[in-house]
């Protein structure tokens, strides 16, 4: 539940929109939001962005760590939405799109082979997208205390 000392939503969006505004995300709205493998986020996790590079973006995603991406709705070039990409099995990689209603493109698999250098166009919950955005953003969530990247147990 939200309390009046809580970010806004406005507060929210800055956050996502230009992350300028890191540690208030890490210290107020990380915590509110996730409890990632039974750790809270309050007990050491926090978002990392890698701005544009593709490769270690590719790189971790390789390692099973799930990538924060900047996507293009509609064929635009600005970065206008967030997503989640999460390594599958068999060299597979899903999207995570969590706008809207939990519907049929709410997760999708994206065309073999896959690597942020490349655009790919996909349809999700959002609409039309383009991931990466021309603007590209990466990042991902790790433990504070080690800096160890944060890795899904399983594949989807």
């Amino acid at each position: 539940e939200a309390k009046s000392s809580a970010m806004s939503r406005a507060d929210l969006s800055l956050a996502w929109g230009k992350l300028t505004t890191l540690k208030d995300f890490n210290e107020k709205a990380l915590p509110a939001a996730i409890g990632w493998g039974g750790k809270r986020a309050s007990a050491g996790v926090e978002f990392v962005h890698a701005w544009n590079d593709s490769m270690k973006a590719d790189q971790f995603l390789a390692q099973r760590v799930p990538i924060v991406c900047g996507i293009s709705l509609g064929g635009g070039s600005s970065r206008d939405h967030f997503v989640v990409l999460v390594a599958g099995s068999a060299g597979s990689v899903w999207l995570v799109d969590s706008w809207g209603e939990t519907g049929s493109e709410s997760s999708v698999q994206v065309p073999k082979p896959f690597t942020f250098s490349k655009p790919i166009k996909v349809t999700i919950n959002a609409g039309d997208a383009i991931v990466p955005s021309a603007n590209p953003f990466f990042g991902y969530f790790r433990d504070s205390a080690t800096g160890d990247p944060l890795k899904t147990s399983i594949a989807l």
